[in-house]
């Protein structure tokens, strides 16, 4: 997923995308109850509004996002 993220960073400059690696932050993965790789946190103001786990092509993913950009 990591390649597809990248690509939505340079096209999508209207959002702050970020990686996290759960190994790294233990404490992250527990707070956001992450419990399988990748998961996908979207926070708007501040606040988590969808979260979703897994493998998707770019197009899936980016109206994910899309869909929290009103």
């Amino acid at each position: 997923m990591s390649p597809i993220v990248e690509e939505l960073v340079g096209e999508m400059s209207e959002v702050t995308i970020g990686k996290v690696n759960v190994d790294e932050n233990p404490d992250l993965a527990r707070q956001f109850n992450i419990l399988s790789i990748p998961t996908f946190i979207i926070f708007k103001s501040g606040q988590v509004v969808e979260q979703f786990s897994g493998s998707m092509n770019k197009e899936m993913l980016k109206e994910k996002v899309e869909a929290h950009l009103q």
